[in-house]
């Protein structure tokens, strides 16, 4: 299993959020976070805390292990 990559995070962050339609607003209000904050998320330039983390999990409806995964999200982000 690979060590923690921001990228890949971030990668696998936005196609989750995608995927359930939501907005960085939107997923934004949900975790107390600025769409802007969460854009340099998804862009691998910050890296959340391990709180944060658990937030996102819960508003996407996944586990944070599924967020965490190391594994890019698809093929194209690989």
């Amino acid at each position: 299993m690979s060590a923690y990559d921001p990228l890949v995070f971030g990668q696998r962050l936005r196609h989750l959020r995608r995927s359930r339609k939501l907005t960085l607003d939107a997923l934004g209000s949900q975790v107390g976070k600025p769409a802007p904050y969460l854009s340099m998320v998804e862009n691998g330039k910050r890296e959340p805390k391990l709180s944060l983390i658990g937030e996102l999990a819960d508003a996407l409806g996944v586990s944070v292990a599924d967020l965490l995964d190391p594994e890019p999200p698809t093929h194209r982000a690989a």
